[in-house]
């Protein structure tokens, strides 16, 4: 198989290697611009292909392929078996695989919790089933809490004590306890700059909510927030029942609440909204719209480095369960939204 040797004084050996560009042959160069053939000319790769490995389906990212393939062969491939996330929008057949079912693993306590970024193509007829109408081909996040996902992802993060894994919606949840439990993600850059986003997840908060910011002080309790307050998602009060708020932030943080109408010990399902195309932000309660404001675009939403799941401003923490959490780079319709609400066990 591929031959890959580095001594000490940073000399190297490559060999047995099947070099491929979608762009064609013509595309590939070597070191000083050279072909393939002058390259083996120097005593390099000289064992290795241009060939196309047979991709089952490159446009879907679907980067598998019959090893015993005549190029493959040729060079002596032999896999390693390294399960990973499928990025890019997959092929009906491939719905169910769970590489790309299973986005997120919560293996324990205080373990490492990764999530898979799930980008989808652009061009309609490639999306996968319909995942609440006009949603699939905009999502850009999805945390399942099922701990099934493998370690290398485009996002990661880590729970902190008081953040564990128990019983949700859909399969299982994140289970915070409001004193402290959270997970904070690495951003991945496809969320740093958008015009319009939804946030939306199934949350079943406890009666009352530990954080107290003093008498009369309502606690805006963390569901999710990108740091610096460039955009959050919260729900407002001591005790139920609770109303949702979600915000972003144009030179100064811009919020919009429901009314107090998400119980205790139930689920509910919550999404905040920021449209830039109608210029209003506004939050829905079971995939129906509960407030807005009107709210012009000033500049793109900004995601900064870390995410944080379960708390606002690293203090005000959120008590109860989050599940079936994701990020969407569009404004989302009732439609949408009530179609991810219907979905149940």
């Amino acid at each position: 198989g591929p031959v890959a040797e580095v001594r000490g004084d940073m000399n190297f050996t490559m060999d047995s290697n099947c070099y491929y560009d979608t762009r064609g042959e013509d595309a590939l160069l070597f070191p000083d611009g050279m072909t393939l053939s002058q390259w083996q000319e120097k005593g390099f790769d000289r064992n290795s292909v241009i060939a196309n490995p047979g991709f089952r389906d490159i446009a879907h990212g679907d980067l598998s392929f019959d090893q015993r393939a005549p190029p493959l062969a040729a060079i002596g491939f032999m896999p390693l078996d390294i399960p990973l996330p499928i990025i890019g929008a997959p092929r009906p057949d491939r719905a169910a695989d769970e590489r790309t079912a299973a986005l997120f693993d919560l293996p324990r306590r205080g373990g490492t919790a990764v999530v898979s970024q799930v980008r989808f193509a652009a061009d309609g007829s490639a999306l996968p089933p319909a995942d609440g109408g006009n949603a699939s081909e905009h999502l850009l996040a999805w945390w399942q809490f099922n701990g099934t996902e493998k370690a290398s992802s485009p996002m990661s993060g880590a729970l902190s004590i008081g953040a564990r894994i128990a019983d949700g919606m859909i399969g299982n949840a994140l289970l915070l306890d409001g004193a402290g439990g959270r997970m904070d993600v690495k951003a991945h850059r496809s969320l740093a700059l958008l015009e319009s986003m939804t946030v939306c997840a199934w949350v079943r908060p406890l009666a009352e909510q530990r954080y107290k910011r003093g008498a009369g002080v309502d606690v805006h309790a963390g569901i999710i927030e990108s740091a610096g307050q460039s955009w959050r998602l919260t729900i407002v009060e001591n005790a139920a029942p609770y109303s949702v708020k979600f915000g972003v932030n144009f030179k100064g943080l811009k919020e919009i609440a429901s009314q107090r109408t998400i119980p205790a010990d139930a689920w509910t399902f919550v999404a905040g909204i920021y449209d830039a195309e109608a210029g209003e932000l506004r939050v829905a309660v079971n995939g129906t719209t509960a407030a807005r404001i009107p709210l012009p675009p000033a500049a793109k939403i900004r995601t900064e480095n870390t995410i944080t799941i379960g708390a606002r401003d690293q203090r005000s923490y959120f008590g109860g369960a989050i599940d079936e959490l994701r990020i969407y780079g569009a404004a989302l319709s009732d439609g949408s939204l009530a179609e991810l609400a219907a979905r149940k066990k």
